[in-house]
């Protein structure tokens, strides 16, 4: 199944099949439609760059369904996540912003953290979400659900179910 990647104007057409997507420190980033079955580690994984992902759906992760680090920014429309350990993890100075996401079969909805010294939390916003799992909040971290918005100034992580 080939999918379409836009880099700053450049088309490209890549083939995934059961393979994990991992971008390090690359920019401007779109994808139209992302569809990932069956990676052997996190489906979606990105540092250091700005994202968007228009609709996907992401199945059988073995880690994280999507994972952004490092001073990342991620926008999605609509992601269905089915199976994975995590759905949506933000790290790291990175924002993520979800229109509207489905995860079934995740053990943690949603995790926002700090997890490198050299850097502080993250920020993570999911305006309509259904999910029966739990999100876990870290340090210096912030999740926005709609109208609510948990942040976390302790060292501890804290677990919510909505």
């Amino acid at each position: 199944m080939p999918y379409a990647l836009l880099v700053k104007s450049w088309y490209f057409s890549l083939l995934f099949w059961k393979r994990l997507i991992w971008l390090f420190i690359i920019s401007d980033l779109e994808f139209k439609n992302l569809d990932i079955i069956n990676a052997a580690n996190d489906c979606f994984d990105v540092s250091g760059g700005r994202y968007s992902i228009k609709e996907g759906i992401l199945k059988n992760c073995q880690d994280k369904a999507i994972s952004v680090g490092e001073k990342s920014n991620l926008t999605v429309n609509k992601i269905i996540i089915n199976g994975a350990n995590i759905g949506v993890a933000a790290k790291d100075l990175s924002k993520v912003s979800v229109i509207q996401m489905e995860a079934i079969n995740t053990n943690i909805c949603a995790d926002v953290r700090r997890k490198k010294q050299e850097f502080g939390g993250a920020e993570l916003t999911i305006n309509e979400y259904k999910c029966s799992a739990k999100v876990d909040v870290g340090a210096e971290s912030v999740f926005l659900n709609g109208e609510l918005w948990v942040s976390v100034k302790k060292k501890n992580i804290n677990s919510y179910v909505f």
